[in-house]
C-alpha cells in the first residue's frame, strides 16, 4: 500500500464509507465482468464513461442526483454501447446487469464491525446509480445512510458531506472519510473531515486507529 496521510483519532469518532469501491469490490471490476460476459466494446463503454463522469449536469450526475429514473439513464447510456459484433445494446435491466458482479468487501465490513465494538458510530454517504445492489439488511445496520438519489445531492458537492454530518448529528471534525475516488476525499477534507482515498491495505490502518486509545 502506498504511503497514506497519518488520521488522527476523534474524542467522538464516526467511519463515514463511501459503498462502491469500498465496502464492495472495486466497480471497474464489476464492469469488467459484465463487458466480457455480453460481449460489450470496452472503448464504447469507457468513452460514455470518461463522458458522463468529466461533463457537468451528463445524464449520470443527473441519476445521481435523483433527477432522471434508472430506467431514463438505461435508455440513454445503451445509446452508447455497441457490442463487440457492433450490435446495438439493450437497455432493458443494464445498470443491474452491469452491477451483478459487485460483491461485498469482506476486510472493510471487518473493520466496520470493529469500528462497532469500539463504540464507533458508522455511516455510508454513496452516489447512485442504481440502488438495487445495496444489500438492505446490511444497511440497516449503519447509524445512518445517505443515498445521493433520495438527498438530491452528489459527492463531491460539500453538502452531500453536510447531509451525512446532519444525518448522525455529529461534527464534521469527528468523521474518518473513506472513499475510492479522490475528488470525493479532497472534498471530504474541504468539508472538515479526515478522509482518506481507499486502496487495499487501509483495514490495517483502519483498524489500527480504532483500537488505539482515545485521546484525553
Amino acid at each position: 500500500m502506498a504511503q497514506q496521510k497519518q488520521l488522527h483519532r476523534p474524542t467522538t469518532p464516526v467511519l463515514v464509507l463511501d459503498w462502491g469501491g469500498v465496502l464492495s469490490t472495486p466497480v471497474q471490476d464489476a464492469f469488467d465482468s459484465w463487458m466480457a460476459d455480453a460481449e460489450i466494446d470496452p472503448e464504447s463503454f469507457m468513452r460514455v464513461m470518461r463522458e458522463f463522469h468529466n461533463t457537468a449536469d451528463s445524464p449520470l450526475h443527473r441519476r445521481e442526483r435523483g433527477e432522471i429514473t434508472v430506467p431514463e439513464l438505461e435508455v440513454i447510456l445503451a445509446t452508447h454501447l455497441v457490442t463487440l459484433a457492433g450490435q446495438p445494446v439493450s437497455s432493458e435491466g443494464l445498470l443491474a446487469k452491469m452491477f451483478e458482479h459487485l460483491k461485498p468487501n469482506i476486510a472493510m465490513l471487518q473493520v466496520v464491525e470493529l469500528a462497532r465494538e469500539n463504540g464507533w458510530k458508522t455511516a455510508v454517504l454513496s452516489n447512485v446509480w442504481d440502488g438495487d445492489h445495496y444489500d438492505p439488511d446490511l444497511m440497516t445496520q449503519f447509524d445512518a445512510v445517505v443515498l445521493s438519489d433520495l438527498v438530491g445531492v452528489r459527492k463531491p458537492d460539500l453538502n452531500a458531506y453536510e447531509a451525512i454530518i446532519n444525518a448522525l448529528g455529529v461534527e464534521a471534525g469527528d468523521c474518518i472519510f473513506v472513499d475510492d475516488m479522490r475528488r470525493n476525499v479532497l472534498a471530504a477534507e474541504l468539508a472538515g473531515m479526515q478522509a482518506i482515498q481507499y486502496q487495499p491495505g487501509v483495514e490495517v490502518l483502519l483498524s489500527e486507529l480504532i483500537t488505539s486509545a482515545a485521546p484525553n
